[in-house]
This record gives C-alpha cells, structure tokens and sequence, in this order.
C-alpha cells in the first residue's frame, strides 16, 4: 500500500486558457507531460459520512496490470489517498459482489475496504472516464482534463472500452487540477498511522 498527501484545487477554465497554460509549460525545464486515461468506479453509501472518505477502483490506460483499490478523504484542506494494486481477477471478484477473500488479505486497505461493504453497506456506484495531459513541476502537478465521461455501474461495463458514456464538461470546457505535494511532520504520520512504505507517490498524483 502507498500512501500520499497533498493540497488539491480544481477549477474549469476554457480550451484558450488551457491552450496558454500549455505554451507557458512548454517552455518551463520540466518533465515530459504524460497523457493518461483513467476509468474510476466509485463506491457509495446509502448513509454517506465524508470524514471517512470514498473508495475506488481505478484502472490506468486500460492496463490490466495498472488495476488500484484507493481511497481518498480530504481533512482541513489536505488530501490523504491510499494505493493497493490489485490483479484484474480480484478486481472481477469485486465487481460480482465476491469480497470475503479481503477479509484475510495482506493488505490493510482492502481488509477496510471489505469492512466498509459488510458493515456500511457500501455499494458500486458511477464509472467515471477521464483524460488528461499531467505536468510535473519539481513536488507540483498540473493536470488538464479535456474528457470526463460518466455511466452508471452494471457490473459488467468497467473493462469495455466502448461503453456508451455520457460527456460530464461543455464543449471547449477544460478542468484544470492542480496539486501540491504535503510532507507530513512525524508527529502527525504517527497519529494517523502512516505506514513506513509510501512508494508510488507519482502514480497517486497521476491517477
């Protein structure tokens, strides 16, 4: 499992703006941007509490080994995700409402994540397709969203790359996502258990 924390702010500005932003970046010393197309199948429950977040799971590129359980929750202005890849047979098992093998896993989120269906109820909700060019700047990414499609879950959509999906931005609309990378004092890590490991921290700001 990796886990990550960073401030986040996400505002829609138009195709020009985008356009402008693009040649400002182009010219800066950083990093090759990377285009990347991430479907999300979010969870939700009946009786949502935001303090404990929302659970996902997210497939990058359409590559059945870039399979994520994650999940994220947003305390005082800072962003906390959580990763733990998972195989696409598992993923199966999820989405065919097979999760008693998590009860016995390695890991620790998809052990809460089984917790949180048997005893909050949490249920698949909306498959969510986005595209995006991601910049990095030295701990800064900048994501521009140029797609965003929705549909609801039946079970059996999240791997068919031709799902019909509805479009969520207007035409020439961008989503602009910036976020910034938070180092947390010791402190603080111990209180909210942080584990040692926090490996795939770029894969976090990416997805």
């Amino acid at each position: 499992m990796s886990y990550t924390t960073y401030y986040e702010r996400r505002q829609k500005i138009d195709k020009y703006e985008a356009q402008q932003l693009e040649e400002v970046l182009g010219r800066q010393k950083i990093s090759a941007p990377r285009k990347v197309l991430t479907r999300r199948l979010k969870f939700e429950s009946l009786v949502p509490k935001p303090e404990e977040g929302r659970y996902s799971i997210c497939m990058m590129d359409f590559d059945e080994d870039q399979i994520y359980l994650e999940l994220k929750y947003i305390q005082r202005g800072i962003t906390y995700k959580k990763l733990a890849k998972i195989s696409k047979e598992n993923c199966m098992k999820i989405l065919e409402g097979n999760v008693e093998w998590m009860a016995d896993s390695r890991d620790k989120l998809c052990q809460d994540f089984y917790r949180q269906i048997t005893l909050n109820y949490i249920r698949p909700g909306n498959i969510v397709e986005t595209c995006k060019v991601v910049y990095q700047w030295k701990s800064d990414y900048i994501c521009l969203k140029r797609s965003i499609r929705s549909i609801k879950n039946n079970g059996y959509n999240f791997f068919d790359p031709d799902t019909y999906m509805i479009r969520c931005l207007d035409y020439g609309e961008v989503e602009l996502d910036q976020k910034q990378a938070v180092t947390l004092p010791r402190y603080i890590e111990s209180v909210l258990h942080v584990p040692e490991h926090t490996g795939e921290d770029t894969l976090a700001f990416v997805l």
